[in-house]
Parts: C-alpha cells; sequence; structure tokens
C-alpha cells in the first residue's frame, strides 16, 4: 500500500528525485561523497528522465541523470528488495550510451558513466557498504576494458567501519539509524521541507491516484473476462485466467500513457508479466 505524503522520506523515489533535482549544490556534494571525488558543475536533464529505447516509444525511466562535462551519472534509490539490479544496471548503462549517439555523439566520443544504486539492503550479501564493477580481463590480472562504464552499488546494511565518515553518516541516514554529520543534515532538512510543499503533495497524490486507477481498471476488466469465459466453461479457473488477462492488459494501457517498466513493476506486476504484456503487444502490432 502507498505512503501517506507526510510519511514520505528520502528512501523513497518521489522525495528522492524531487531533493536532489532542486538542490544542485546538495546533489553535487553528495555524488562527491559516494564516488570519493570531485565533481565539476553539474547540469541536469528532465526530471525522470524518460530515455527512448524503441520506436514504439517503449522507454527506461531514470531517477536522477545529470553530467558535469565529461561523464555521465545516474543516481537511483532501491528501497525495494529486487534481485534483477545488476542486468537493470547493464540496461540503464547501454540506454544511456544509445541516449548519447542519438543526440550525435560519435561512438569514440562517449562520455564516462556511473549507474550508482543506494540500496537499503545488501544485494550481494557480502556485508560490503560498497560494490564497485568495472569491466575486467579474466586472463590478465590488473588488466581493465576501460570502456569508461562504472556501476556502483550501495549497501546500507553492510560493515561501515572502513568508510569515510561522511559516508557512514549518510548510509546510517538511509538505513534510519541516526540522522548524523552535516550532509545528512541538509538532507533531513529538505525532506521536511518536501513534507510541506503543496505542490509536490498534490502531484504525488495524483500519481498515485492515477496508478490506482489503472490497476483497478485492469483487474476488474480481467475479472468480467474470467467471468464470462468460466461461466461457459463451468470452471472458476476462467476467473483466475480473466483476471490474468486484465492484468496485460493493464500492464498494456500504462505503457501507452508513458509510465516506465520500474513504475510498472512497483505496482506489484512481475518482471514475467510486464514481458508477456511487452510480447503481446508487439504481436498485434505486427499484425
Amino acid at each position: 500500500m502507498s505512503k501517506r505524503y507526510e510519511e514520505l522520506d528520502f528512501t523513497d523515489d518521489f522525495i528522492f528525485c524531487k531533493i536532489l533535482y532542486n538542490n544542485e549544490p546538495l546533489c553535487k556534494e553528495l555524488l562527491e561523497v559516494i564516488l570519493g571525488k570531485k565533481i565539476r558543475k553539474i547540469v541536469y536533464h528532465d526530471w525522470q528522465k524518460q530515455i527512448e529505447m524503441t520506436a514504439e516509444g517503449k522507454g527506461v525511466r531514470l531517477d536522477v541523470y545529470l553530467e558535469d562535462g565529461h561523464t555521465v551519472y545516474d543516481l537511483e534509490m532501491q528501497a525495494v528488495r529486487k534481485k534483477n539490479l545488476p542486468k537493470r544496471s547493464r540496461y540503464y548503462q547501454g540506454m544511456i550510451d544509445l541516449n548519447l549517439i542519438e543526440r550525435g555523439a560519435d561512438y569514440e566520443e562517449l562520455k564516462e558513466s556511473y549507474v550508482i544504486f543506494i540500496c537499503t539492503y545488501d544485494l550481494f550479501g557480502k556485508n560490503a557498504c560498497v560494490y564497485t564493477f568495472e569491466n575486467r580481463c579474466r586472463e590478465v590480472e590488473g588488466l581493465c576494458l576501460e570502456d569508461g562504464t562504472m556501476k556502483v552499488f550501495l549497501n546500507a546494511e553492510g560493515d561501515t567501519s572502513k568508510l569515510t565518515p561522511e559516508l557512514r553518516d549518510f548510509l546510517d541516514y538511509v538505513a534510519g539509524r541516526r540522522i548524523h554529520g552535516k550532509l545528512v543534515a541538509k538532507i533531513e532538512e529538505e525532506v521536511r521541507k518536501a513534507r510541506k510543499h503543496e505542490e509536490w503533495r498534490t502531484e504525488y497524490m495524483t500519481f498515485e491516484m492515477l496508478q490506482r486507477e489503472k490497476y483497478k481498471e485492469g483487474v476488474e476488466y480481467g475479472k468480467k473476462l474470467g467471468e464470462r469465459r468460466g461461466e461457459k466453461r463451468g470452471e472458476k479457473r476462467g476467473e483466475k485466467r480473466g483476471i490474468g488477462l486484465g492484468k496485460l492488459d493493464a500492464i498494456q494501457r500504462m505503457q501507452r500513457k508513458g509510465l516506465s517498466m520500474e513504475e510498472i513493476m512497483d505496482m506489484g506486476y512481475t518482471m514475467d508479466e510486464y514481458k508477456q504484456a511487452l510480447q503481446t503487444e508487439n504481436q498485434l502490432i505486427e499484425k
């Protein structure tokens, strides 16, 4: 069930995006703490940038997408346990490169890119707080591909003893353990302001209402279709099948309205249901 607006915190996607997109110094400071390096003046792209990936307009929506001249950063907050993040990070990085090429860049001019997931849980189960991945050669030790891509997964539940004080404070905050440190104090102050922002409240409530309506619309359609088919067969399984068909129809409608894969899955749909709906939609287009 969705949270009330007053209950949202920094680990909720809506607040996370709104705060970082409306406070450039804070976003820059957070990136510097996470990566341990100085960041140039950052340039934002559209809030939750929609990167088109096919002619049909299916896309991937990035949380916080920005550049600092020679490097592209995608910051993602992940508070819901999902095991598909490694492949999602690959997917995001590929879409970022494709987007840069479509904007006129030659492949030799591709910018360095970081895809960063801030997780409230340990995705890899190794108790590390930072997992950084780059492409390396298996056969030759120390040989890196140097293709300019990096994937970083933060774990708020890991061993923080070897972290910088700033990163330790931040992960403690993400995990809900304590509010400590200058950066965290700034973030918490922005969260308090966000909860009082009436325009954002209205935007959030409108979005949540539309999401619920789309879900109910699909389920009701599925029930009716299932009941009709079940009556003909004299079996209750018709309703179950109908609900399944209704889910696919709901997913397809949400895709047509521009909702991303992540937004649809966050509503409770599975990856298999999403893929099946996409496959069915493409088959209809081909016909």
